[in-house]
């Protein structure tokens, strides 16, 4: 099964309940035994990778990838009486499932189940932050940040330490999330700009750390345009997209290294943000 979404729609959440449900069924004796596999593929620096790390959960042997491949086949072809299944979660499958942005009104949704209880905020301004929410991203997570910032709103405004959060409240947060110098300018960039914070995200999810060098970034920069069908930027092109970022403060970068170290100026989630907001690469 492949199950695709953007970004805060319940993917990860969704399978690892999934996943909770079945370890469950196997205490009750209801479920086989299994094995379960978790394959991110932002950190694999090659595909054919996937062999040594499948390999190394299943068994705890580290091998290189063909050596790997070559294992995996004579276990997987063995006929035995009683073998464990596995469960693998990749990227990819054959029935597909996804996840689509939430609509306003499951967001409305969302968002009452997580304030149950709380009288907290007027129904109008609930239904203000998903309207505009589901509008740019449909990310259930933005839409809680929203209203996090509108209560901190409220309580330092309110003389009345009681009071709601009102569509004043929420109208303020929306404009400072919408309106971030940040986000504009993520917005207002080129498409190889843009390329480019997504690749220098894409590395700093595969390595952990939220610094990369040039060097680092440019094979993820390259992947992308080849998967948007866009043909590769040269690096002295690449060079000059990374000075206008730094220029604008979206990127930091020591320059006194070479090859430049990188990392982001701003909140890596307002970026992510930003970005799923712009319009295409290729615009």
């Amino acid at each position: 099964m492949y199950v695709s979404g953007v970004p805060g729609t319940g993917k990860t959440a969704t399978l690892c309940e999934v996943v909770r449900v079945l370890r469950e069924g196997v205490c009750q004796g209801c479920v086989p035994e299994f094995r379960f596999v978790e394959l991110n593929g932002l950190r694999l620096t090659e595909p054919r990778h996937a062999f040594s790390h499948v390999l190394k959960v299943l068994t705890g042997r580290k091998a290189t990838p063909d050596h790997a491949a070559s294992l995996l086949d004579e276990m997987f072809s063995q006929r035995g009486t009683h073998h464990e299944a596995t469960l693998l979660l990749v990227d990819e499958g054959v029935t597909r499932l996804a996840f689509p942005p939430y609509s306003h009104k499951q967001l409305v949704q969302v968002l009452g189940a997580r304030l149950e209880g709380l009288q907290a905020f007027q129904p109008d301004a609930l239904a203000l932050v998903a309207r505009k929410v589901a509008a740019l991203s449909g990310d259930a997570r933005r839409a809680l940040d929203i209203c996090r910032r509108a209560a901190e709103i409220a309580l330092n405004t309110s003389p009345r330490r009681q009071q709601r959060v009102e569509m004043a409240h929420m109208s303020r947060a929306l404009d400072e999330m919408f309106s971030s110098p940040c986000i504009l300018a993520v917005r207002q960039a080129s498409w190889l700009q843009r390329a480019f914070l997504q690749a220098l995200l894409a590395e700093f999810s595969h390595s952990g750390v939220e610094e990369a060098t040039l060097l680092e970034v440019y094979p993820r920069l390259v992947s992308l345009c080849r998967l948007e069908g866009i043909a590769p930027p040269s690096m002295s092109r690449t060079y000059a997209s990374c000075a206008a970022l730094y220029a604008c403060r979206l990127v930091l970068a020591d320059t006194a290294c070479r090859p430049w170290r990188l990392r982001l100026s701003g909140s890596r989630d307002d970026i992510t943000f930003a970005l799923r907001g712009a319009e295409g690469l290729k615009s």
